[in-house]
């Protein structure tokens, strides 16, 4: 008899998820002394490290290296994957780090929409009334963030850009969160152990660092595996309609953190901006409730 608890527990795990990368900007920023691609390259070596233990658990880590090497369209998507969501990774680490997180928020409350943009591009998907005008609405938005700021919001653009494409070669990739994360971070590791050398060299680096600082550096590769193998395993368990909603409770937490928290300014021209956006989400959203329950 199927448990009726089950998508709402599926949906509070999920949730969970969003929430540990939308409160993301306070362990950023308590490394804020680390210059980012030093924390970038930390970044990819702990997450190598912590998958793979957690391989070595499941006994599934020969497995791994095997469905690698006998998929080589499944080794090459993972290649790009993994250079995408490194270049996501840096981009935001950089804004936090620099006083921009309301840039990254902006970033994710597009990616959305960027992502369906994609799937026009990408899989030839057709887009409904609604969903053209929510992307029309966000470009919109981001339209008046240029005319303010006399130039492109780059970093928003970037993160939703570089996640959006992420998206793209993950969905025709077809292994399990964190084997796919595992062999991802270790695509990373040779150049990311080369690049800490190099910093260590050159004095961008002094690892090791005081124990708080080093112990927060290993920790993030439980902060970057933990939130996605969250997500892995509620978001197989939802409705695709519930999911869309729940991820904007990252981007709205880390809205609140760079005003509240860090002072960021929110000004007339970002309520225009940030405004068009919402509406944008907004329109998308109901629409999709709309046609979940039609199908339904």
């Amino acid at each position: 008899m199927p448990n009726k608890d089950a998508p709402l527990r599926a949906g509070l795990i999920v949730f969970l998820a969003y929430v540990i990368w939308g409160l993301m900007p306070f362990y950023w920023k308590a490394m804020k002394s680390v210059d980012a691609s030093v924390i970038l390259g930390h970044r990819a070596v702990w997450s190598v490290v912590f998958t793979m233990l957690l391989l070595l658990a499941k006994g599934k880590l020969r497995e791994t290296f095997a469905k690698v090497k006998s998929e080589p369209r499944t080794a090459a998507l993972l290649f790009a994957s993994s250079i995408t969501i490194a270049a996501n990774w840096f981009l935001y680490i950089y804004a936090v780090n620099h006083g921009h997180i309301m840039q990254t928020s902006l970033g994710y409350f597009i990616n959305p929409l960027v992502s369906v943009a994609f799937g026009v591009i990408f899989f030839k998907e057709r887009l409904r009334r609604a969903q053209t005008a929510a992307i029309a609405l966000a470009a919109c938005g981001v339209a008046a963030e240029v005319i303010a700021l006399g130039e492109l919001p780059v970093m928003s653009l970037g993160i939703a850009g570089t996640f959006g494409l992420y998206g793209v070669f993950k969905k025709q990739i077809k292994t399990e969160a964190t084997q796919g994360l595992f062999v991802e971070t270790f695509f990373l590791l040779v150049p990311a152990l080369a690049w800490l050398y190099t910093c260590q060299k050159t004095g961008v680096s002094h690892f090791p660092y005081s124990a708080s600082l080093n112990l927060l550096l290993i920790g993030t590769g439980v902060m970057t595996s933990v939130p996605l193998i969250l997500f892995a395993w509620g978001a197989q368990r939802i409705r695709l309609s519930t999911l869309g909603l729940i991820q904007y409770t990252s981007p709205i937490l880390t809205l609140l953190i760079a005003v509240f928290a860090y002072g960021e300014p929110f000004t007339g021209v970002k309520y225009v901006s940030f405004g068009l956006i919402w509406a944008a989400i907004a329109l998308y959203t109901a629409e999709a409730l709309i046609v979940s329950r039609a199908s339904a």
